[in-house]
C-alpha cells in the first residue's frame, strides 16, 4: 500500500544525475505495527500493509486509574496499566525528509475517526494528537528527519451494528502544506429515540428528562438530573456500542464517509495501516472460573443472601474472588446472570496476551439499566450494546 511520486524536473540536462540521487532518497517513514500479532513490533511485521491480519485495538473501556472515567474518554493516559491498553505504531527515522515537506496522518472513515484517540507516545512529552477528531493530523517533518516516533491508537468502542471496528490510518508525505476535506457528519439517535437527532435537541423519552430519577446520556442534551457532565455521572446510557461522541455525554458518536485528500501540492509519498477493533468474547464453562459475581442482600425485603454471600467469600478453596453486586443499584433483583454476561478483549502482548474483562450489559428496563460501577476498575470494563429501556432480555 505504498507508493512515491518522482519530483518533477526542469532541466533536462540534469535528469540522469537528479534521477539517480531521487532513487536513493526516502521521503517515506517505515510504518510497523503487530501486523503479525505475535507480540511485538520488529523486523517480522514487515512493512505495513504487506500483511493479510490487521493489528488488533482494544476498546479502552476500562477504568484503569479508579476515578469512575472510561479511561478512552478523558483523554489522559493514566499510568502504566491505561499505556498498555494503547496498541503502538512506530514510525522510522527518515533524516531524507526536508524542513519544507509537510507530513499528514489520518483515519480515512469519519466513523472511525470519530471512535479513536491517536497518541504521540514518543518522542516526550506524551501528547493527544486526535481525541474523536475527523481530519487530517499535521506531524512536524522536522522530528523524523531527527528520529523515529512511536504513536498510539486507542479504541473508544466496541464493534457495533454501526461499526465494524475497522480502522484504516494513512500517512502521506506531501510537498507543502495543505489541508484536507472532512467528511460530513451524520447524528446518530440514541437508542430508542422519539424523534430525529438534531443538535442540542432531547431525543429520548421526554419523560425521562429533569425527572428526578437519575442520569440520562446520550439524548441529545445533558439531562438536568446529571450532577456533572462526566461519563462518571451518568445512570443510564443510550448510545450503546456506538459510544458517545468524544468528551460529550449529551450526543452519542456520529457517523460519515471518507476524508476528502486534495490534490495539491504533490504527493511525495504515502502508505496506510489496517487495524481492527479487538472482539468481545465469551468465555465457555470449560474455562477456568475467576470471579463470582453475586448480590449481596442484607435487606429481608429483598430476601436475604447475605449467609450464602460469607459462605463464598469466606471459603478460600474455591480458588476464586467474591464479588458483590449492589443490591440498591439493582433494587435487589438478584438475577445477576440475567443483567451481566462476563466477556473480554484480548491482544497479543510478548509472549502472551494482554487481557481486559469486558462486562456485557444486556438490555433491561430503564429502571434496571443503572451502570454497575463497582464491575468496572484496572482490566476490567462494561459494554452496553444498547437498549431502548422499553424491552427486557427475559
Amino acid at each position: 500500500m505504498t507508493s512515491f511520486k518522482s519530483l518533477s524536473l526542469i532541466q533536462m540536462g540534469f535528469i540522469i544525475l537528479v534521477a539517480g540521487c531521487a532513487s536513493e532518497t526516502n521521503l517515506l517513514p517505515t510504518v510497523l505495527t503487530d501486523a503479525n500479532r505475535d507480540g511485538a513490533i520488529n523486523e517480522d511485521d514487515g512493512a505495513v500493509g504487506g500483511g493479510a491480519l490487521e493489528t488488533l485495538v482494544l476498546a479502552n473501556i476500562d477504568d484503569d486509574d479508579n476515578d469512575t472515567v472510561v479511561d478512552g474518554w478523558d483523554a489522559v493516559v493514566n499510568g502504566n496499566g491505561d499505556s498498555l491498553d494503547i496498541t503502538r505504531i512506530t514510525l522510522s527515522q527518515t533524516p531524507d525528509l526536508s524542513d519544507d515537506a509537510n507530513v499528514y496522518i489520518y483515519v480515512k472513515n469519519a466513523t472511525s475517526a470519530k471512535r479513536v484517540n491517536i497518541w504521540q507516545l514518543s518522542p516526550e512529552p506524551v501528547t493527544i494528537l486526535s481525541h474523536g477528531k475527523h481530519d487530517a493530523i499535521s506531524i512536524p517533518a522536522q522530528s523524523l528527519a531527527e528520529g523515529p516516533m512511536t504513536l498510539g491508537i486507542e479504541g473508544l468502542a466496541t464493534r457495533s451494528p454501526i461499526w465494524d471496528g475497522r480502522i484504516e490510518l494513512v500517512l502521506e508525505v506531501r510537498d507543502g502544506p495543505t489541508e484536507y476535506t472532512p467528511a460530513e457528519l451524520v447524528l446518530t439517535p440514541p437508542k430508542g429515540a422519539v424523534r430525529d437527532a438534531q443538535n442540542g435537541v432531547w431525543s429520548c423519552n421526554d419523560e425521562w428528562r429533569g425527572a428526578d430519577d437519575g442520569c440520562d446520556c446520550g439524548c441529545g442534551q445533558i439531562d438536568p438530573d446529571c450532577a456533572g457532565t462526566s461519563l462518571a455521572d451518568c445512570d443510564y446510557f443510550f448510545c450503546g456500542g456506538d459510544a458517545f461522541e468524544a468528551g460529550s455525554i449529551a450526543n452519542c458518536a456520529p457517523t460519515g464517509g471518507d476524508i476528502t485528500a486534495p490534490l495539491e501540492p504533490e504527493l511525495l509519498a504515502t502508505t496506510g495501516v489496517n487495524m481492527r477493533i479487538a472482539p468481545v468474547i465469551f468465555p465457555t464453562n470449560l474455562e477456568t472460573p475467576e470471579r463470582l459475581h453475586m448480590m449481596r442482600i442484607r435487606q429481608q425485603q429483598y430476601g436475604e443472601t447475605e449467609p450464602l454471600w460469607r459462605a463464598f467469600e469466606n471459603n478460600a478453596s474455591i480458588g476464586y474472588q467474591t464479588m458483590d453486586v449492589s443490591a440498591q443499584t439493582y433494587g435487589g433483583d438478584r438475577w445477576v446472570q440475567d443483567t451481566v454476561q462476563t466477556a473480554y478483549q484480548a491482544v497479543p502482548l510478548g509472549d502472551g496476551w494482554h487481557e481486559m474483562k469486558t462486562h456485557l450489559q444486556v438490555e433491561r428496563r430503564r429502571e434496571l439499566m443503572g451502570f454497575v460501577r463497582d464491575l468496572v476498575g484496572p482490566n476490567r470494563a462494561m459494554a452496553y450494546p444498547g437498549g431502548d429501556g422499553n424491552e427486557t432480555s427475559l
